[in-house]
């Protein structure tokens, strides 16, 4: 049982007493686009009477908010001393929470340690409590199975052993210190390249497979006691062959999820926003199709969507207990959430503390040829440091917070750093013919793949850069995608996966670097990085003669 009897004999209680527009609105969430909006029409004290929506999503899109401030949160508190019953405040806080910046899930696997994922799941709920957040889109439980950037750094590995083993503990620091915990996105996405953002996705495992892998991480994170589940626009043929994603498929939601699997939390939808959900026309057909298909809480849906859903239950295209259940089930999540002792009487968890010990566990060496690593600052005093990005988000400003404590950390090893912006995949061999020489080369790509799309442009050039050379061994540095080894495995040198840009995971890598610190080299996402090709031409010998004409 998720919740207590007395839980759920408040939730009931506070239930009776809601007319049909409340109950409604215990289903929407709104996000500060559509307040700022309605602001232009209603006083913000008003704006709950007429909209009386359950929940609202703080900041537009905080995934990309990363070590940022989250904008609106004084209008949260605003709508919070307004609201007659309390709001749950949401956000992305996978990985960061208002100007706090932690190492990607990707490098928390990587460091597969369970008491390092509670203490990261803790560290979020204290950072977010203190904002005003009570619910967090966290963890990401998917299994990419691909090289899908889509997922990328969001995800714990590519082992539904690990992910189930370490989500269940983040799960756990986050729900018992006050931040409620969603597991997302059902029924699991990485068994395509496909992204819902700009298209349908699938999961297009046979039961089998997916009982073995994403069924099996839900079970675990079930039995742990997530209080919500994020429903994706994912389809999965083996039970529903009709095509359509999780939020429009009741197969999936009722069937799968309530029946089989036994889940009693919360069901939120993706953002109703997406691609893969809003190609299926038209608008109030989709909210009614949801809402029927088991869907407890509409994600960033029209304001007009109360009007539409009152008068579906009016004409019986909805029935009331659908409504009922699904009001009632966030009824108990914010029950639930009332009772924890507030963040001001928490434990402070100290926040660089956690990130740090993520950052130097997480960050991974997936290629190491000639044993370049570690570096001797005895030896190494001069670095060529090329930066590779979308063209239009490079500089090579020494005080960027993309790579400023990279820069300090070699500076404060000795070294004198050439900053250069990777413009070419000619860049280094023009370099050499130059008669230009470093003690060593590094290549840091900075870039954050657009939309699950795999590496391209500048980032590319990157890749191509460190092959074509002949004095250099490069040292290549991924802050933003866990692929860039298995995309280019003959590449020579050196490859590191930092997966993530935060100023501890910058402090760690200058650590690593120098050996100050050991290597993780186990990568959790389990992709084939084969250069047994550079073996075999290593054994390939001319003799001396051709070995002299090599040094002209």
């Amino acid at each position: 049982m998720l919740y207590s009897p007395q839980i759920q004999k408040q939730a009931a209680h506070l239930l009776e007493k809601l007319t049909l527009r409340q109950k409604i609105g215990q289903m929407i969430q709104f996000n500060q686009i559509h307040i700022r909006n309605l602001a232009k029409c209603h006083q913000l004290e008003d704006l709950l009477k007429i909209y009386p929506f359950g929940s609202i999503f703080s900041g537009t899109d905080i995934i990309d908010l990363a070590g940022k401030k989250i904008p609106g949160l004084e209008v949260v508190d605003l709508l919070q001393k307004n609201s007659a019953i309390p709001l749950l405040v949401s956000g992305d806080l996978e990985s960061s929470v208002n100007g706090v910046s932690f190492p990607s899930q990707i490098a928390l696997g990587a460091a597969n340690d369970p008491q390092l994922a509670y203490e990261f799941g803790t560290a979020i709920a204290q950072a977010g409590r203190k904002q005003g957040f009570s619910w967090t889109f966290a963890p990401v439980v998917d299994i990419p199975m691909h090289l899908q950037e889509q997922l990328g750094c969001r995800a714990l590995g590519s082992d539904p052993e690990r992910v189930a083993r370490l989500a269940s503990q983040i799960i756990r620091g986050m729900q018992e210190h006050g931040l409620n915990a969603t597991a997302k996105h059902f029924p699991g996405d990485g068994a395509s390249v496909i992204n819902q953002h700009i298209s349908l996705g699938s999961n297009i495992l046979s039961e089998k497979e997916w009982r073995n892998t994403f069924g099996k991480v839900y079970q675990q994170v079930f039995a742990s006691g997530v209080r919500a589940v994020m429903a994706g626009h994912i389809a999965m043929p083996w039970l529903d062959d009709s095509g359509l994603p999780a939020t429009l498929s009741g197969k999936i939601c009722r069937d799968l999820l309530r029946d089989d699997l036994g889940f009693e939390g919360v069901l939120v939808s993706d953002a109703l926003i997406m691609s893969g959900y809003v190609a299926f026309k038209d608008y109030a057909k989709r909210l009614i199709t949801s809402i029927n298909a088991g869907i407890d809480v509409l994600l960033w849906p029209d304001p007009n969507a109360f009007d539409i859903i009152e008068k579906a239950v009016e004409y019986g295209d909805i029935n009331i207990e659908r409504i009922n259940e699904a009001a009632q089930r966030v009824l108990e999540m914010k029950a639930a959430t009332a009772a924890y002792i507030p963040a001001s009487e928490c434990e402070e968890i100290d926040c660089s503390e956690v990130a740090g010990k993520i950052a130097e566990k997480g960050t991974v060496l997936t290629r190491n040829r000639g044993n370049i690593l570690p570096l001797d600052k005895n030896k190494v005093k001069n670095i060529l440091l090329f930066i590779a990005d979308y063209s239009d988000k490079m500089n090579n400003d020494p005080a960027d917070p993309r790579w400023k404590w990279i820069i300090e950390g070699l500076e404060g090893h000795g070294a004198k750093v050439d900053i250069r912006i990777c413009n070419s995949c000619l860049a280094l061999h023009n370099y050499e013919k130059d008669g230009g020489r470093s003690d060593a080369v590094i290549v840091l790509f900075t870039q954050k793949p657009v939309y699950g799309t795999r590496i391209h442009g500048v980032a590319l050039e990157g890749l191509w850069l460190m092959s074509y050379c002949e004095k250099h061994n490069p040292i290549g540095v991924s802050m933003l995608s866990p692929h860039l080894a298995a995309e280019s495995p003959i590449a020579p040198g050196a490859m590191i996966h930092m997966c993530s840009n935060c100023p501890e995971s910058q402090k760690a890598l200058v650590r690593l670097l120098y050996g100050e610190i050991p290597f993780n080299t186990v990568n959790p996402m389990q992709f084939p990085v084969d250069d047994s090709a550079l073996d075999a031409w290593d054994k390939i010998t001319w003799g001396n003669k051709y070995s002299q004409l090599i040094d002209q």
